[in-house]
């Protein structure tokens, strides 16, 4: 059976991780030196055994006996170690779950007054460490320790000395663990009784006893990888004969000492339609869900809903800060990347951020996560759809998502779900049973939905992208939309116009092809993006509290010849105190001639840092008139006879449109045929274009309202 990563060196060296092997005979092996490490892995007579050795150097013998014992010998070795006993299903078993879990051994081994030892050896782990245990009873030159004693304690007759040691950034693991501890119980009285000859040592090792040893020391137990009778040496040579070793053990459903386990384990929950396998409608009590913090409570509302007959209200003092908790078990999901979302309603008066967290109640909070934030607005239930996010892998873990309001107020909860994120995947906010013009949610759309727009409006910021409130099809939630719904209601129209193009709408990040249009937006922080994209490439974006955001919509062209684009928007900023933040838009066209392309790649809002960003000087940059415009490019880029067949070209106007912390209008023309003339590639064709919105460290609106591509050479 193959390991999932590789040993660390043996404990008497300075700790290397080893990443290379070759294979070895099934059953016995001799080597000499060769560039890469020997290892060998494998199961005989329902044990695991492993052998290693480092850079292959010297030579090592290694033989199963009966007994499920073995036979080794080293010999000028550099690091070399053979161990036998049992390898876990990974992640599986918790130590504390070991109970009454005995090794006992019989060996033979000359040590030749060298540096070799004898031990009890294994791993554990969790989601950040490794911890590497060795349970020594005998040696030969050298007895094992560190200089970090923590305390002795006495296990079948013998008393032990405890150490612990502590290696960076080891990734022996392979799952970017930055820590490996190692633990050492080392006995104060060498059970060989002589440093040359053959000494008989023989023990049983309990190894419970030492588990709460190192736990009563303050040592973290972890997730058992792998424990069995080990000789180590380093530097030396020797023999060993191994003619006994038995494992007895029993592992429960439940940990035998120490901390207690939040959840028991039990099958996953039954997936819905939707992929939901929790859903809390509140209209019935669930235990789970509680005001934790001091000064609020949990009660149900029936007043407020956004579905059914209650809701779960959330009240505090006046200037208390409130919160939502749900308790998340585990072992209701089939893994541990899971989406949340719930509806989420306020009467504070004003728009009001709300955080959303995963934290460990058993760690003190200190684990917490700040997953997302999202600006409520108020007197109309929201909705907060597909939350990612990642659970702990420990048992112990007691993971919440909290619900926190920024300001102290009362706050409702309807509808949460939990499940795994393979269930329930990115998909577009729009719901194919909402009915258009319904702002209060009531499945009807009447005099009550017109308060209720009048309402929003008056607390909602300008350039607000929206989906449930926007009713005239323009992406936006504005006066129009007021009044589209005001000649309905009245009578004045018969129904509300449906869109003219097709537009789907996100939260948060995404990856969507709508019409012919390929849309993609990525983004760092956790605050809130909602954008708007439509078939014929345009889009429409908002974004809070985002260190950097990207929304990009890619266009492929067939049969082009010769490309004009044409774009406009509007760009609304507001800088940060924080931060000097920044815009960028671009236009990216690519162009190919058989196997080559070209690309190029225009930059509205670019800083002098932007522009130079892949010269080295400023005197590398010039100033060029193309087609009548000037650009800011590089003078590299004006060699026509480059023979790279991936060539990128940057251009940057010479005045910027984009300006931080006001409204900008942006509007420009581009004919792609006068830039390949100049730059020598005319025999190049139009493959594809790309627009795209960048801003960083800055909070902002955009609306590219017009993105149209044309073929010169067909125009009438």
């Amino acid at each position: 059976m193959r390991k999932l990563f590789t040993k660390t060196v043996s404990a008497l060296t300075a700790g290397i991780c080893m990443f290379s092997a070759v294979s070895l005979p099934s059953v016995s092996l001799s080597a000499q030196v060769n560039a890469a490490d020997l290892t060998k892995r494998d199961t005989i007579d329902g044990y695991y055994y492993e052998l290693w050795n480092q850079n292959d150097e010297g030579k090592i013998d290694y033989q199963n006996t009966e007994n499920n014992g073995f036979t080794f010998s080293w010999d000028r070795i550099e690091n070399a170690f053979a161990l036998k006993g049992e390898l876990f299903e990974r992640r599986s078993v918790y130590a504390s779950q070991l109970k009454e879990y005995a090794v006992t051994y019989d060996a033979d081994i000359e040590y030749n007054d060298q540096n070799a030892f004898s031990c009890v050896y294994g791993w554990m782990e969790d989601d950040k460490s490794t911890y590497e245990f060795y349970i020594v009873d005998s040696w030969g030159s050298w007895r094992p320790n560190t200089d970090d004693f923590l305390g002795s304690y006495e296990s079948n007759g013998i008393t032990y000395d405890i150490y612990k040691g502590i290696r960076y950034q080891m990734n022996c693991f392979g799952d970017n663990q930055n820590l490996s501890y190692m633990y050492y119980s080392v006995a104060q009285e060498n059970l060989a009784e002589k440093s040359e000859g053959v000494c008989n040592i023989k023990n049983t090792i309990n190894f419970e006893d030492h588990l709460k040893a190192w736990e009563d020391a303050g040592l973290k137990l972890g997730l058992m990888y792998d424990i069995g009778f080990s000789v180590q040496a380093y530097r030396s040579s020797g023999s060993a004969k191994v003619n006994s070793i038995e494992i007895t053990k029993d592992i429960t459903e439940t940990n035998n000492f120490g901390q207690e386990f939040v959840y028991t384990k039990h099958d996953p929950l039954p997936t819905d339609e939707e992929g939901r396998k929790v859903y809390i409608d509140f209209e019935t009590e669930n235990d789970k869900v509680s005001a934790p913090l001091a000064g609020t409570e949990a009660s149900y509302d029936t007043d407020h809903y956004f579905g059914g007959e209650r809701s779960m209200l959330i009240t505090g003092g006046d200037n208390g800060k409130r919160a939502f908790d749900y308790s998340v078990d585990p072992y209701d999901f089939s893994t541990k990347e899971l989406s949340t979302g719930f509806k989420l309603y306020h009467n504070g008066g004003r728009n009001v951020r709300f955080d959303f967290q995963i934290i460990d109640i058993n760690e003190n909070q200190k684990s917490s996560r700040n997953l997302y934030s999202r600006t409520i607005p108020s007197g109309i239930w929201t909705d907060i759809d597909d939350l990612k996010f990642l659970l702990s892998n420990s048992k112990f873990a007691n993971d919440v998502i909290r619900i926190t309001p920024s300001e102290p107020v009362d706050f409702c909860v309807d509808d949460f779900y939990l499940g795994d994120s393979f269930d329930i995947k990115d998909k577009p906010l729009k719901k194919e049973n909402y009915v258009l013009g319904d702002i209060n949610r009531d499945n009807k759309v009447d005099i009550y939905d017109v308060v209720a727009i009048r309402r929003l409006l008056l607390n909602t910021e300008n350039y607000n992208v929206n989906f449930y409130q926007d009713i005239n099809g323009d992406c936006k939630l504005n006066i129009s939309d007021l009044v589209v719904l005001m000649n309905f209601v009245m009578g004045k129209t018969k129904q509300i116009p449906k869109p003219e193009k097709e537009t789907a709408f996100f939260e948060d990040d995404f990856s969507e092809t709508v019409g012919d249009a390929e849309f993609r937006s990525s983004s760092h922080g956790s605050g809130e993006i909602k954008s708007a994209v439509c078939s014929d490439g345009t889009f429409i974006t908002q974004w809070k509290n985002k260190t950097y955001c990207e929304l990009s919509g890619l266009q492929m062209l067939e049969d082009f010849e010769e490309l004009n684009v044409k774009y406009s928007g509007t760009v609304k900023t507001e800088k940060s105190p924080q931060f000097e933040g920044k815009v960028n838009i671009g236009i990216d066209a690519e162009f190919k001639n058989g196997s080559d392309t070209v690309k190029f790649r225009f930059s509205d809002g670019a800083s002098e840092d932007d522009k130079l960003r892949w010269l080295g000087d400023p005197d590398d940059l010039k100033l060029a008139e193309i087609g009548g415009k000037e650009y800011y490019i590089g003078k590299i880029d004006e060699m026509k006879d480059d023979a790279e067949t991936r060539l990128s070209i940057d251009l940057y106007p010479k005045e910027n449109s984009i300006r931080s912390d006001e409204v900008c209008s942006f509007d420009g023309e581009i004919d792609f045929s006068e830039m390949l003339k100049y730059f020598g590639k005319e025999e190049f064709k139009p493959y594809s274009v790309k627009c795209l919105i960048a801003s960083y460290d800055i909070n902002g609106f955009c609306e590219l309202n017009e993105l149209s591509c044309t073929d010169k050479s067909k125009a009438e």
